[in-house]
């Protein structure tokens, strides 16, 4: 169970000494549960040498502390360093680039402290937080997730320890469900020893939900925050939150953190701040913003997944063709048993029925029933094609053309497919039996979704050259450089398709430095390169990957506005 507690805690200076009134004493809100607390600082900073601490609320055995970002009083570039985390306490400042003067006026900040290990939110629908340590340098680093998750987590990243004396920040990039690269950055100026520094992450399953009076949110931005101010919305009112938030990408390679303002119940300013020890300039590109939000909140969320940056959640179509497993008939005399095979249409919109069969009758009994059919994880406006089959078994009854009719939610007739209009989740199919004069059977009708092309099949159409159904060496294109990227390409442009209404394919120029759709092609293909050619499980694992990467880059692409 979480609780919230009005604590007045002590912060002590590296030299013992008083600070001033406003930095020795602080209050914070904590929240606390048995394997994390969290809370918000305010203090400023005297001196680059200066270090306060935090007294934990619970003896921990290996922590993570994650804190960040930082508001925004003070106009100098500055990110929050941490260390001597024990399992009673930790040590920060605010700790300004090494080419200023160290002194800071009062910032407020917030933090996370959770055990390292694999954690499962009580009453979440099994959203998980995943915390570790590992050690990088400038280098990019791959770590992988101690679990593989279901979908793609928000990721949160702190140096913890103090090997170099430069002021040093963590950028992550290329998150998926398995794992994600991790490095740090110290001012471009910089002729220093670049050293290896321990760095604690915290990975939480998008999502939200309602823990014993706290709310508690994951969620990320679409690839739109930059050094302009931006005001992103929380979807709620979370009362005074705490806040935790970083870059998920690494669109700008300058040297940047996050800075916070105007956070308020329901949102927050957040802009992206480069550091000036070698020029002036402080233009920063778009980056996609993960985030975690805590807080009172007096209408508990619904425990459901929320929209992310891109449809990372849908689970992809398998390589080989999809087989429908009819559904068996009841044999109730002078009936036909509607069925309805849950078939996916393809990766960003699929089709599931209401999993419901039901008898009709000519004359003794209901003459109509409705089975609905729902697609989760799109809006837009497709026609799903249908095929109307009789009984497996070719021996016993099935339904002749004029023994039913069907309609739509309309109430317009159905003959080979289902229109959803832009917006509609679910369409109602009613089954009308017609009456005639001939002796009535069981009879049997089933109505097949059918595939459409997915995001699988059109990678397949492309590798599986020697047509097995399978990715592997037998395949001529199995390592081919210009296959993959004609494969990747095929991805790109179907997710395209379906989530920007093709206008990344319609401003197209073919220039890799400016062409967003050259740009996120090559990208998908370099991904996972490391996998082709390897052995079959890895290739197969690759198109897996690749899926979710076309579908997270395009949906984050400047000329898509699937997540505005």
């Amino acid at each position: 169970m979480w609780w919230r507690a009005e604590v007045t805690q002590q912060i002590e200076a590296e030299s013992d000494a008083f600070i001033n009134a406003n930095a020795f004493f602080r209050t914070f809100s904590s929240v606390v549960t048995s394997f994390a607390e969290s809370g918000t600082v305010s203090t400023d900073q005297s001196s680059r040498t200066e270090w306060h601490t935090v007294e934990l609320n619970r003896r921990y055995t290996q922590p993570i502390v994650i804190m960040q970002p930082l508001s925004h009083r003070g106009s100098e570039p500055s990110t929050v360093r941490v260390q001597n985390v024990t399992n009673r306490s930790f040590q920060f400042k605010i700790d300004e680039w090494s080419y200023l003067d160290g002194a800071h006026i009062s910032e407020t900040i917030h933090y996370m402290v959770i055990e390292s290990g694999i954690h499962t939110m009580p009453n979440s629908g099994g959203m998980k937080l995943h915390a570790g340590l590992t050690d990088v340098n400038h280098s990019w680093s791959t770590v992988s997730f101690q679990e593989e998750f279901t979908r793609a987590p928000i990721v949160l990243s702190q140096v913890q320890s103090v090997v170099g004396g430069e002021t040093v920040i963590t950028r992550q990039r290329r998150i998926n469900r398995t794992q994600f690269e991790l490095r740090l950055q110290k001012s471009e100026a910089s002729n220093g020893a670049r050293s290896r520094e321990t760095v604690g992450y915290l990975a939480m399953m998008p999502g939200e939900t309602y823990l014993g009076g706290q709310a508690v949110k994951a969620g990320r931005t679409s690839n739109s925050v930059t050094h302009k101010p931006k005001k992103i919305n929380f979807g709620g009112d979370y009362g005074e939150p705490i806040l935790l938030a970083a870059m998920q990408t690494f669109d700008g390679p300058d040297v940047a953190g996050l800075r916070y303002e105007e956070l308020t119940a329901s949102s927050v300013t957040l802009f992206i701040e480069e550091e000036q020890s070698k020029d002036s300039e402080m233009n920063h590109t778009t980056e996609v913003i993960g985030y975690i939000v805590i807080g009172v909140n007096d209408d508990p969320p619904t425990v459901t997944p929320i929209p992310t940056s891109a449809p990372l959640a849908p689970t992809p179509l398998a390589p080989t063709p999809l087989t429908p497993t009819p559904l068996t008939p009841t044999a109730t005399p002078s009936q036909v048993t509607p069925t309805v095979t849950t078939v996916p249409e393809d990766q960003v919109l699929f089709i599931e029925e209401s999993d419901r069969e039901r008898g009709i009758y000519e004359k003794n009994g209901a003459q109509r029933t409705t089975v609905s059919v729902q697609r989760q994880g799109g809006t837009r406006a497709i026609n799903i094609a249908f095929t109307l089959l009789g009984h497996v078994d070719t021996t016993k009854g099935s339904a002749a053309p004029g023994d039913y009719i069907l309609r739509g939610s309309d109430g317009q007739l159905l003959t080979d497919s289902i229109p959803f209009k832009v917006g509609q989740t679910i369409h109602d199919i009613t089954i009308e039996a017609v009456v005639d004069e001939q002796i009535e059977v069981p009879e049997t009708l089933r109505i097949q979704l059918q595939n459409g092309q997915g995001m699988a099949d059109v990678y397949m159409n492309v590798m599986d050259s020697n047509s097995d159904g399978k990715i592997s060496s037998a395949d001529s294109s199995f390592s081919d450089d210009a296959k993959i990227r004609e494969a990747s390409a095929a991805l790109v442009d179907l997710a395209d398709d379906y989530l920007c209404t093709g206008r990344l394919q319609a401003n197209a120029t073919g220039d890799l430095q400016t062409d967003a759709r050259e740009i996120i092609i090559t990208g998908v293909k370099d991904a996972l390169a490391f996998r082709d050619g390897r052995n079959a499980t890895q290739s197969t694992r690759a198109l897996d990957d690749r899926i979710r990467e076309a579908l997270y880059l395009v949906a984050s692409a400047p000329h898509c506005t699937y997540m505005e």
